[in-house]
């Protein structure tokens, strides 16, 4: 049986099976002759007959097969300079079976030869699977480890956010804009103190004219705010309704200004002295 190395060089893959060729061998042999292996392949090939004995059989079986490594001057040489873990210079071994005759050994020789590929072959897939499962595992427990790692380091990022070194940039980005608002929320604020004290201009003139208004008994005065009060009151109707309180208290304040006026008519008649009158007007 020619042995075939591992093709992938071992400084890219370390190899599964580290176990010594010849040691690996001589277990592989002890567990195909062992009698749960034998029996049932004797059963298969019909060599069980009547009256004979399963444990004379396996027996001599065992005393008939012979496992044998090949040596060479090459594999010598391998040998005096293997190193721990590599595995066996041996480049095959022989797999010797005597019989009566020579079918019953070549059969016998090919199904033990067959056990042997296969309990290899298995051992191997065991050793492989033990491997893959290590791997797997600790590929798990790395992976746990990294994401706990990832959520502690998100963590920290959200508890010292903006505080970190590279933050510098973005904090730098955050204060420019800040500014911008800032100055335009100041001119904001500057028109809007000017519109305000503008107003307040306005609205106090509009009131010391009002409040004149109110107190003189002068009939132009009266005229006026009468030709106001008449105007402002066409441009609520044209937006509102009758019932609307800003058309009723025009209407009123109209009222109010002709009652005036027709006081100080009723009041100039009544004076006969021209300069009375006048002093009156």
């Amino acid at each position: 049986m020619l042995v075939e190395g591992q093709k992938i060089p071992e400084s890219m893959v370390q190899p599964v099976v580290t176990e010594d060729l010849t040691a690996r061998i001589a277990t592989l042999q002890q567990q195909v002759l062992s009698q749960s292996r034998l029996q049932p392949m004797l059963e298969r090939l019909g060599m069980v007959r009547n009256g004979q004995n399963v444990d004379d059989l396996v027996d001599g079986i065992r005393m008939n097969m012979a496992v044998e490594p090949v040596v060479t001057d090459l594999s010598q040489i391998g040998g005096g300079t293997k190193k721990k873990g590599q595995s066996s210079p041996v480049p095959a071994f022989y797999v010797n079976y005597t019989a009566r005759n020579p079918r019953e050994a070549q059969q016998l020789c090919n199904e033990l030869t067959s056990l042997l590929l296969e309990e290899n072959l298995k051992s191997r897939q065991d050793v492989a699977r033990g491997t893959t499962d290590l791997l797997s595992k600790g590929l798990d427990d790395a992976k746990h480890t990294l994401d706990e790692m990832d959520s502690k380091l998100a963590a920290f990022k959200k508890q010292y956010v903006g505080q970190l070194p590279g933050d510098e940039e973005n904090n730098l980005k955050i204060l420019m804009g800040l500014n911008s608002q800032l100055e335009a929320n100041t001119q904001t604020l500057n028109r809007a103190t000017q519109d305000k004290a503008y107003t307040e201009s306005l609205l106090a003139q509009q009131l010391s004219g009002w409040r004149s208004s109110q107190t003189s008994s002068n009939p132009e005065t009266l005229q006026k705010q009468l030709t106001d009060l008449q105007s402002q009151l066409v441009q609520l109707e044209a937006r509102y309704t009758e019932d609307h309180p800003d058309v009723i208290k025009a209407k009123a304040d109209i009222a109010g200004v002709k009652r005036k006026l027709a006081e100080v008519s009723a009041a100039s008649t009544q004076v006969s002295d021209p300069a009375e009158k006048a002093s009156s007007s």
